[in-house]
């Protein structure tokens, strides 16, 4: 995993995005809320993952399949530790 860690941004996320309280989605690792992307205006989502192998695994995996058309596609990963 050492080569995706260094693509993880650790810079707070509200410095590129708008976060807002509109719940799109609950899944078993986290929830998924409504943001803007501050550049470009455009509306994303953002999941919110609580620290753990499992949730590191999880975005490791996502990341790897970035670019396949049957994944949603992962603009960017953040950490706030």
């Amino acid at each position: 995993m050492s080569n995706f860690t260094k693509i993880i941004k650790t810079t707070p996320i509200t410095d590129d995005y708008d976060i807002s309280n509109t719940v799109l989605g609950l899944g078993i690792n986290g929830k998924v809320l409504e943001c803007k992307e501050k550049k470009s205006g455009k509306k994303r989502a953002l999941k919110v993952l609580h620290d753990s192998i499992k949730a590191r695994r999880e975005v490791e995996l996502h990341w790897r399949a970035r670019g396949c058309i049957h994944i949603v596609e992962v603009c960017s990963v953040s950490t706030t530790s």
